[in-house]
Order: C-alpha cells, then sequence, then structure tokens
C-alpha cells in the first residue's frame, strides 16, 4: 500500500507541474462564471438552461484534461526509460498503473471541486430550488469521467499518443450516445449487422446515460435510494474491471 500511496504522490507531483493543465482549470471556471450572465430572449438566465450547460461544459473540459494528463503520461516515460528507474525501487508494474490513476483522480478531484464551489458561489442565486440536484449531478458526472480515467489508461498502455486522443473521442461519444438514438435513427440508414454491432459496443462501455442526473436535476425528481447503491456498484465493478485489465496488460508488457 505504500507503494502505491508514493506512486500516487509522485503522479500527482509530476501532473500539477504541467501548465496546460492550468489553462483547462481557468478555461472551465471562465466559461461557467460567463454562463451566469447568460440572457436567453432577455428574460434573464434561466435555471434550467443553466444546469444543462454547466454540465455539458464540465463533462467536455473534465474529458479535456484527462486526455491532456493520460495521452502522453506512460508513453513518454517508457521512450524516456524513465520507467525502468521507477520500476527498480521496487515498484511493481500493478502498482505502478494504480498509482497512475490515484495520482490522476487526485488532480481531477480537486477540479471537480473548484467547479463545485464557482457554482455554489455564482449560480446559486439562479438555480438556489436545483441546488441540490445540481451538485448531486455534477458530482455523478465526475464519477462517469472516473471510469474513463480507467479506459484512457487502458488505451494509452499500447495505443501512441495521437492514435489514442482519437481513439478515445470515438469512444466517448458513443458511450454518451442513446441505445434508442442507435435503434431509430441509425438502424433506418444500416444493415443490421452494423447496428448490432454498434449496439454491443454501447454495451461494452460506460452508460453515460445512466449516470446523467442533468434532467433529474432539471425536473427536480425524488431520486430513490436503490439508484444510489446500484451506481455505485456498477461504478466499482466497472473500474474495477477496467483496473485488472490494464494492470494484467501492464504487467504483460515488455519495453
Amino acid at each position: 500500500m505504500n507503494k502505491i500511496l508514493n506512486m500516487t504522490k509522485f503522479t500527482f507531483l509530476k501532473l500539477v507541474k504541467n501548465k496546460i493543465l492550468y489553462g483547462i482549470f481557468f478555461l472551465n471556471l471562465i466559461f461557467i462564471y460567463l454562463l451566469k450572465g447568460l440572457n436567453l430572449f432577455e428574460i434573464g438566465a434561466h435555471p434550467l438552461v443553466i444546469i444543462d450547460s454547466t454540465l455539458y461544459i464540465y463533462e467536455i473540459m473534465g474529458f479535456i484534461l484527462l486526455l491532456a494528463v493520460i495521452a502522453n503520461n506512460i508513453r513518454r516515460e517508457i521512450e524516456t526509460k524513465n520507467i525502468y528507474l521507477v520500476l527498480s525501487k521496487p515498484v511493481t508494474k500493478v502498482e505502478y498503473i494504480l498509482g497512475k490513476i490515484f495520482g490522476i483522480y487526485i488532480l481531477f478531484a480537486i477540479f471537480t471541486l473548484l467547479t463545485i464551489i464557482e457554482i455554489l458561489i455564482f449560480m446559486s442565486p439562479i438555480t438556489k430550488e436545483y441546488t441540490g440536484l445540481f451538485i448531486l449531478a455534477i458530482i455523478f458526472k465526475a464519477f462517469y469521467l472516473f471510469i474513463f480515467t480507467g479506459i484512457l489508461i487502458f488505451f494509452s498502455l499500447f495505443l501512441r499518443p495521437t492514435i489514442m486522443v482519437v481513439i478515445s473521442i470515438i469512444t466517448f461519444y458513443f458511450a454518451g450516445l442513446n441505445l434508442d438514438y442507435i435503434e431509430l435513427i441509425i438502424g433506418s440508414s444500416y444493415p443490421s449487422i452494423i447496428v448490432n454491432l454498434l449496439k454491443f459496443i454501447k454495451f461494452i462501455l460506460p452508460n453515460g446515460n445512466y449516470l446523467d442526473l442533468r434532467f433529474a436535476a432539471m425536473q427536480l425528481t425524488n431520486i430513490p435510494f436503490s439508484y444510489f447503491i446500484a451506481s455505485i456498484l456498477y461504478i466499482i465493478g466497472y473500474m474495477g474491471f477496467i483496473v485488472l485489465l490494464s494492470g494484467w496488460i501492464f504487467k504483460n508488457k515488455e519495453f
């Protein structure tokens, strides 16, 4: 456990030195702040528009943040041979990959916390009635992006940064698709074998719709406790599988 914690600390401290991250943090905060002054049809900022737009900005900027910190992280250490120094401490390959994931989690948790603080400061007067569910929707969107952290780490183990970014964006897009959309829209234009393939890909990807509470927040829906239990089990199960798969591939990878 100490080795994983040390690897987590090492990863986090290395990431915070990347100046591009501060640009992403700043843009996210600026975009959300500007939403406060959104004047839709000259009737003032509408809470539902604020909620939908803020969640969209947070999701996109969060995904860009993850891409920025993951795309070239492990690959660069392999190419510069620094990974040999790390693994000689000794740190096993599984501990190495877990430390990477947890270090990125800490950075992303800070990003999420700053977003929530800004919402509470600037959006509460507009979305006062929706604040609780609004924050909950942000947290669940963070859980969804946490899952993608494992997926992006998995891709980075065997793909070069440019290809990894392209594949990750496509994967992110498909993960956010609705199965009904695939069935009704795509199904009318493509052969059934293609539709079934897309549905299978959608099935094995994290369910972005299942963890999306934007409409629940906008409609002030009473969310049952069983949903939270099922969601937590889903997140732990999916993330556990990705971590184990990534650890197994990395353990058997030759440099």
